[in-house]
């Protein structure tokens, strides 16, 4: 074909949607408006987070931030150019921009996969091998890991720009599609695709299936390891941990098969635009409450970031446990209510203590040798009396230990 032929295509158009009517457009850019600004905003406050919370500090948080950081990027990578169809009606990419943009969503695409497999890794250890998961679960490791994803993906994919460069478009140039993705920018070009669509099908079964049948490895030993659990508060807890991670394979990989898994020539446009969506604008936005925000450690470090305080005492039942390492506010009432617990408790420890002087008198040292609050048991060794003979005491001991003020100023001991 000739020359000037060959250079017809300076750009394309993106028929995606088009078919709505002009208000049900903008209408639909502002939900994908809003599903976007969450998205980013609840995965950065993920990596946020896990950059700031110490108890966010470990390998199975660090993996998630990295998927986080992913997910931003990915969904930028075409909802941007969905926002712009829908809200302003410019429709137009250049070559180049088609080209990048189908680079970077594969390439993307192809990290998320590998990642996955890294957690569902981590998650077999953390079940299976809970002793050794500190040895083998390093920082150092992980970091390795998750480096070597990316640059492995981003390696693989770079053979597409290689190709699509040597492509020539003299034809129609309308895609069917919001963004350019393989099958419908494929067929628009005048060039033989037949290698490149040999290729597309080669890493679309390494990253996708190959992936998945890991996943898979590593679940189907989870299971086996929690059905062995003998209690069963352990199986349910287990259970609940990868509750999240299977549900985010569900949705990615149930959507990513319907759309690749097939032979790409066969693929219906309508069905690609329609579950493309499901890759690219939920799975992103519910990634963040998937892994994240309905886990309650990492509500606590939310809390913790946000400043939040935690009150403790008599009349909100709060234990320290259940408290945040932030000093409560000091007010007058928790200054009387500390001073009736703590006289109250110094009554009832001198009735233990003239107890035990009674009926073990050679056991109990009466010169004051031990000292303030102390026993001494039948063996011989010191014993606090509110956690030997009052348990119920414990509880107003350990709030006064946990909000202890003097001098007006609570104490900031963490429990």
């Amino acid at each position: 074909m000739g020359a000037g032929n060959e250079t017809v295509v300076a750009e394309f158009i993106l028929e995606g949607f088009s078919g709505l009517d002009q208000r049900l457009q903008l209408f639909l850019s502002l939900i994908l408006l809003l599903i976007y600004l969450t998205t980013v905003t609840g995965n950065t406050t993920i990596i946020f987070l896990v950059c700031v919370a110490h108890r966010l500090q470990t390998p199975m948080y660090f993996f998630i931030s990295n998927l986080a950081f992913l997910e931003i990027w990915f969904t930028s990578s075409t909802t941007i150019t969905l926002l712009v169809i829908l809200s302003s009606g410019r429709r137009t990419i250049s070559l180049s921009s088609c080209f990048a943009q189908c680079y970077f969503y594969f390439a993307l695409g192809c990290t998320e996969f590998a990642l996955l497999v890294v957690m569902s890794f981590d998650r077999y250890v953390a079940i299976c091998q809970p002793l050794h998961y500190a040895a083998i679960m390093k920082q150092q490791l992980c970091t390795h890991v998750v480096v070597a994803t990316w640059v492995i993906s981003f390696t693989l994919s770079s053979y597409r720009l290689v190709f699509l460069s040597k492509l020539t478009f003299c034809g129609p140039n309308k895609i069917y599609h919001f963004f350019c993705d393989n099958s419908p920018l494929f067929k628009l070009s005048c060039s033989d695709t037949s290698l490149l669509w040999k290729a597309d099908s080669i890493l679309i079964s390494f990253a996708l299936l190959g992936s998945l049948c890991l996943i898979l490895v590593s679940y189907v030993r989870i299971f086996h390891c929690i059905l062995h659990m003998p209690a069963a508060s352990g199986r349910k807890k287990a259970f609940a941990t990868c509750s999240s991670h299977l549900t985010a394979l569900a949705i990615i990989y149930g959507s990513c098969i319907v759309l690749y898994a097939q032979p790409s020539e066969r693929v219906s446009l309508e069905t690609n635009t329609v579950v493309a969506l499901l890759n690219t604008v939920l799975y992103p936005f519910l990634n963040p409450f998937i892994y994240s925000f309905r886990n309650k450690t990492v509500k606590l470090a939310l809390e913790e970031a946000q400043g939040w305080e935690c009150e403790t005492g008599p009349e909100s039942g709060a234990l320290p446990e259940d408290c945040q390492t932030f000093p409560p506010v000091v007010t007058q009432s928790h200054t009387d209510e500390h001073a009736r617990s703590k006289e109250n408790f110094q009554v009832e420890e001198r009735e233990v203590q003239e107890a035990l002087r009674k009926t073990n008198p050679k056991e109990y040292s009466p010169g004051g040798k031990t000292g303030p609050g102390e026993l001494v048991d039948f063996q011989g060794s010191s014993l606090q009396s509110s956690r030997t003979i009052y348990p119920d005491k414990l509880k107003i001991k350990k709030c006064q230990e946990a909000c202890m003020y003097e001098s007006g100023a609570p104490d900031k001991t963490q429990t």
